[in-house]
């Protein structure tokens, strides 16, 4: 069964870099759901005869494919470290409050040997440049929840109003 509705298009989301051909890709993994279930194990078995429609978006060679684990994995490590706040509570009979934010956000420079840092969220919160990126980063990661969640008025409703509020905020900061 296909998954599209009347006059719908399948394409790869923007930014993706993947240049297979969007509705073949739609097929095998329509086909996989079906027959197997998709999951990314079924999609790389899937994709490992050469020919295959997904096999040159792969990595096949096992020592680059390692270090871009590796990467990822690091990548990972750097996202996952927290500061955890911890408020001490108004009343006896409350908890503590625990505010946990993340360390390190990604800086976005265009410099190339700094392309892919990360920065403190302490610097970041010094410099308006990059608080200003980070908040345009949270504006974009807002619509991309929209856009994720489209299907459900209900979360569309609930995320226009802070999607308004720092819009308005961004374009302030631009004007003054």
């Amino acid at each position: 069964m296909d998954i599209r509705k009347f006059n719908e298009r399948i394409e790869w989301k923007p930014g993706s870099q993947i240049h297979a051909d969007a509705d073949k890709a739609m097929e095998v993994m329509n086909n996989l759901r079906e027959k197997k279930g998709l999951s990314p194990q079924s999609l790389l078995d899937a994709s490992r005869p050469e020919g295959s429609v997904l096999h040159g978006e792969f990595e096949w060679d096992d020592t680059v494919a390692a270090e871009a684990y590796r990467l990822r994995q690091a990548g990972h490590i750097i996202r996952s470290i927290v500061i955890v706040h911890e408020k001490a509570p108004e009343a006896a009979q409350q908890k503590t409050e625990r505010v946990i934010s993340r360390a390190f956000f990604p800086t976005h420079d265009t410099d190339d040997e700094r392309r892919g840092t990360y920065e403190s969220v302490t610097v970041i919160a010094s410099s308006a440049d990059m608080k200003a990126r980070l908040m345009q980063d949270c504006l974009k990661e807002l619509r991309w929840m929209q856009n994720k969640y489209s299907a459900l008025k209900e979360v569309i409703e609930m995320l226009n109003p802070p999607i308004q509020l720092l819009q308005a905020a961004i374009e302030e900061k631009d004007a003054g």
